[in-house]
């Protein structure tokens, strides 16, 4: 899944051209990863530790490929230049000349003095871009580091001096395969990255386990820095970012 083309002026062909490259690097993750993600590609066994507790740990499961680090790290950075291309058009839409170091703000404070954002260098002058630059920062959310350009940012600049390392995981909401009206048990799912022989998750029921209980577990490739894996996997992330930065793009349209 991806978003879709942007539909832009002349005056925005290089923004397209680096918005068009992020979501071939997008599609290429997709297209290298779905094998490996597959259900069919590994074993689920379980592994029974009494009668009313069942564990049960992935087998055969297949390697991440590190190059898919690159490709990640390949479409951040063009969904940041996406941006800067989109600053430098605004910087010259609004007056601005020569060679003054522009960019695109992604800001998760305000300015100290209070002042909108600025591309880069140059000072606005036109209050209506000020106003759509102030309004797609970081700040104006109740979590600025969550942010999808917060999160933009800081992996792009991650991924300037080490590889973003990707490890496969346990998808949020997999099946456990019950009957309707079944008595849920307690469930305990592994969240760290999983490798072939990781137990990812403890099922315990009030009575005997059922026999028809066949849960199944989708996995996902996440952030291996615990700092960065969270609920939403990798591929998520990216096309949640890629959306926020078409977005974001087609809001200054008008202006040209």
């Amino acid at each position: 899944m991806s978003y879709g083309p942007l539909h832009l002026p002349p005056a925005l062909d290089g923004v397209n051209v680096k918005f068009e490259r992020a979501n071939e690097h997008i599609l290429e993750l997709q297209e290298a990863t779905a094998p490996v993600l597959d259900r069919a590609s590994y074993r689920v066994v379980p592994t029974p530790i009494g009668p009313r507790i069942v564990a049960y740990r992935v087998e055969d499961l297949k390697p991440v490929d590190a190059r898919w680090s690159a490709i990640v790290g390949d479409a951040l950075t063009n969904l940041r230049a996406t941006l800067d291309h989109l600053a430098r058009q605004l910087f010259v839409l609004d007056g601005g000349q020569g060679r003054a170091e522009v960019y695109f703000p992604i800001m998760k404070r305000p300015r100290a003095d209070g002042g909108p954002p600025r591309l880069g260098d140059h000072q606005v002058a036109d209050s209506l871009i000020s106003h759509h630059l102030d309004e797609r920062q970081p700040y104006r959310d109740t979590e600025p580091a969550g942010h999808p350009l917060a999160v933009l940012n800081d992996l792009v600049n991650r991924d300037k001096h080490e590889s973003l390392i990707l490890t496969q995981g346990v998808l949020a909401g997999s099946s456990w395969g019950l009957e309707t009206g079944a008595a849920s048990p307690q469930v305990s799912v592994h969240r760290g990255p999983v490798v072939s022989g990781t137990e990812v998750a403890i099922f315990t029921f009030a009575e005997d386990v059922p026999p028809e209980f066949r849960p199944t577990f989708d996995l996902e490739l996440y952030f291996a820095d615990p700092t960065v894996l969270g609920p939403r996997s990798a591929l998520n992330w990216l096309t949640v970012i890629q959306g926020y930065v078409g977005s974001t793009v087609n809001r200054f349209v008008p202006f040209f």
